[in-house]
C-alpha cells in the first residue's frame, strides 16, 4: 500500500502540530512496512529533518508566498502532483485549510473519477 500525506509544511517552526503529526505518522507508517510519501512546500524545510524520515520520500513544491503558504503551480508542478496522486492508494490531506490541499483534492477528483 502506498500512502501520500499532504501538508503545506513539515517544519516545526512554521507548521506547528500539523507538521509534527505528518512527520510522526509518515515515519511510523514507513516503519510498519508501508510505502509513504510526503508532499509539502519547500519553505522552511531542511535536509536534516527530511533525512530523518528515510525511507519516506519527501516531495517539495516551490512556494510562491511563504506567509500564507501558497504554492507556485505551473505545468511541471501539476505533473508531479498528478503522478503522486495516481501512484497513491490512499491520500491523507492534513492541515485542511491550505491551497496545496485544495489543489491535491482537485487532482484526486479528476484522476480517481470522483467528479
Amino acid at each position: 500500500m502506498h500512502i501520500l500525506n499532504v501538508n503545506p509544511s513539515i517544519d516545526l517552526n512554521s507548521g506547528g502540530g500539523g507538521a509534527e503529526r505528518t512527520f510522526q505518522m509518515s515515519r511510523f507508517l514507513s516503519r510498519a512496512g508501508l510505502k509513504c510519501t510526503i508532499l509539502t512546500l519547500d519553505a522552511g524545510i531542511d535536509g536534516a529533518r527530511a533525512s530523518v524520515l528515510f525511507p519516506v520520500k519527501v516531495v517539495t513544491i516551490k512556494t510562491l508566498w511563504k506567509r500564507f503558504q501558497v504554492p507556485y503551480i505551473n505545468w511541471k508542478q501539476c505533473k508531479i502532483i498528478s503522478k503522486l496522486v495516481r501512484d497513491a492508494d490512499l491520500v491523507h490531506l492534513m492541515s485542511h485549510w491550505s491551497v496545496l490541499n485544495a489543489i491535491v483534492y482537485i487532482a484526486i477528483c479528476f484522476l480517481k473519477n470522483l467528479m
